[in-house]
């Protein structure tokens, strides 16, 4: 486990947030019908605003139900935090998704 998590840190996509990651963010959101509760791996911040959501996955081999379901997740973390963007990472296979917030 040791390895997979130095060696996830240690991805050219991570490396220039590493260093400012905050672990462990509840996140709580409100927009009846829709009611979120929910904690973020670790986010980045810039200034007083949350500026990327980095969400880490054990999966080995998630199919393409499981990583539709990953990104619509984060993309609800996005849509809390007002967060640009976010990361699935996969820590695994080292492959690293770019989530964007929905549009509209």
């Amino acid at each position: 486990m040791a390895a997979t998590a130095l060696r996830t840190l240690g991805l050219p996509e991570l490396t220039p947030f590493v260093s400012r990651l905050v672990p462990e963010i509840p996140l709580w959101a409100a927009s009846p019908p829709r009611f979120l509760a929910g904690r973020a791996d670790a986010v980045v911040m810039e200034g007083d605003r949350i500026a990327l959501v980095v969400d880490w996955k054990s999966d080995v081999n998630p199919d393409v139900m499981a990583q539709n379901a990953h990104a619509g997740q984060l993309r609800d973390y996005l849509v809390a935090t007002g967060a640009e963007r976010g990361a699935v990472v996969y820590m695994s296979s080292g492959h690293v998704s770019w989530i964007e917030p929905r549009s509209g």
